[in-house]
């Protein structure tokens, strides 16, 4: 699980990895853990007893990051995501979620924006270097906000459009042609699994709670379900959903917002929410 806690001020922030054992939770360290190195981190995938995180720095520079077992490393990202200038213009790219099949088959989603291109991007690592993909999506101010899969020929990425282009879409695809499942409400889509009866899910947030939507492939809809109010909590607000391996459960996590004095109208708390399916 991946997160930040805040401070009392800015400098006080820290990225948090922790990691559940089947019994109890690891605070992993993380030596770039303060905002002058990293300013957030958006996916992580795990493959080969090895993590990786995607992000962004302080500078607004695309960064990965990988964990092998007793290090970190920082790799450079695709040449298209590298922070630059063009035309005396500032070029920008920020990574948002990751999905690994193996060492050899990565996948990356975010947005770019320089002279003559602003939209979302899609980056695949083939063992040997970073290649572009394009899934026919070219919507200015667009973002592919998370990505997963079982197979490179079973990949999906969440798309949010700028406001005034649409709600937000699921685009389904094998690498070489997609398609777009839409019929999706006006709301933000943090993140996207597939359980492990192969159904899909995507989280969804408004300003005021969080919800999960399930597509129903056979009538091409989306089935959606309420998410739990913690007690005492006038809101919930979840950014993370995984798939529990070898389970029907699903795991997310975010906060929940309980009402605080005059001064702090919500107080704010982490929350891990687990739905188990019949």
């Amino acid at each position: 699980m991946v997160g930040t806690s805040h401070g009392s001020s800015p400098e006080d922030g820290r990225t948090r990895i922790l990691h559940w054992d089947g019994s109890e939770w690891t605070d992993l360290h993380f030596p770039m853990s303060n905002p002058r190195n990293v300013k957030q981190v958006y996916g992580a995938a795990a493959i080969d007893e090895r993590l990786l995180l995607v992000g962004d720095d302080d500078d607004q520079r695309a960064m990965i990051i990988e964990w092998t077992g007793d290090r970190w490393h920082r790799h450079d990202p695709p040449p298209e995501a590298q922070a630059r200038w063009f035309a005396d213009q500032p070029a920008f790219c920020r990574f948002q979620g990751v999905v690994a099949f193996a060492a050899d088959d990565i996948w990356i989603c975010g947005c770019g924006m320089w002279p003559g291109f602003s939209g979302p991007l899609l980056f695949h690592w083939d063992g040997a270097g970073w290649r572009t993909v394009s899934p026919g999506l070219h919507q200015p101010r667009s973002v592919f906000t998370a990505i997963t899969g079982s197979s490179a020929d079973d990949l999906y990425v969440t798309c949010q459009l700028a406001s005034d282009l649409g709600p937000p879409l699921v685009l389904r695809g094998d690498a070489e042609s997609w398609q777009v499942l839409d019929g999706l409400p006006p709301v933000t889509l943090p993140d996207v699994v597939r359980d492990a009866a192969g159904h899909l899910w995507v989280l969804q947030g408004s300003p005021n709670t969080s919800a999960l939507a399930r597509y129903d492939a056979d009538h091409e809809t989306w089935l959606h379900l309420m998410v739990p109010m913690p007690p005492g909590a006038a809101g919930v607000h979840l950014s993370e959903l995984t798939a529990v391996p070898n389970s029907t459960a699903l795991i997310a996590v975010g906060r929940s917002d309980h009402p605080g004095g005059p001064d702090e109208p919500y107080t704010p708390h982490a929350v891990i929410l687990q739905l188990n399916q019949a």
